[in-house]
């Protein structure tokens, strides 16, 4: 059974920060893919060395449950990219660069639906979403492409480079 979210915001990635280590890091163990990347602790490394200009870019778009309970935190950003001999804006996650991790996922608790994201981002001027550095079994990552399908969008998903790994 899946649950919808009751709420979903947009907000600065240092708000999420604000939320502190525990919710953050509790949230990412109960996803499906809890990987050390998406921890708050690597996303305050980042933001404590980052350009302020990507700081100011860098955002997160929180689910809530029910009791107000963060069930989903996808930190994301904004950037202009070459696509396909293009300049494109893309959505992408908040790290990027230098220091970008792998083997990422969307911090979801098992269950919750990520249906009312679109809404979150839809007012942006995005061109194109590119989540790079994805795990190959990311579930949160299928759900939200499963639902950009359902909003009318064109989704489509190409592996551009091996991402080794130790288990």
């Amino acid at each position: 059974m899946t649950v919808p979210t009751e709420r979903v915001a947009r907000i600065s990635l240092l708000d999420a920060l604000a939320m502190g280590a525990e919710s953050w890091d509790r949230l990412v163990g109960r996803s499906p893919t809890p990987s050390p990347f998406m921890r708050w602790a690597w996303h305050q490394a980042w933001a404590d060395s980052a350009p302020p200009h990507e700081l100011d870019n860098a955002f997160v778009v929180a689910g809530y449950g029910s009791h107000g309970a963060v069930e989903a935190l996808i930190p994301m950003s904004l950037r202009e990219v070459r696509f396909r001999k293009t300049r494109a804006n893309a959505l992408g996650w908040a790290i990027d660069g230098v220091g970008a991790p792998d083997h990422l996922d969307i911090p979801i608790a098992s269950g919750v639906s990520l249906g009312a994201v679109f809404p979150a981002i839809e007012d942006l001027p995005w061109d194109v979403i590119i989540l790079g550095n994805v795990a190959a079994d990311a579930p949160g990552v299928v759900q939200l492409e499963t639902e950009l399908r359902r909003c009318g969008l064109s989704v489509r998903r190409t592996s551009t480079d091996p991402c080794p790994y130790l288990d």
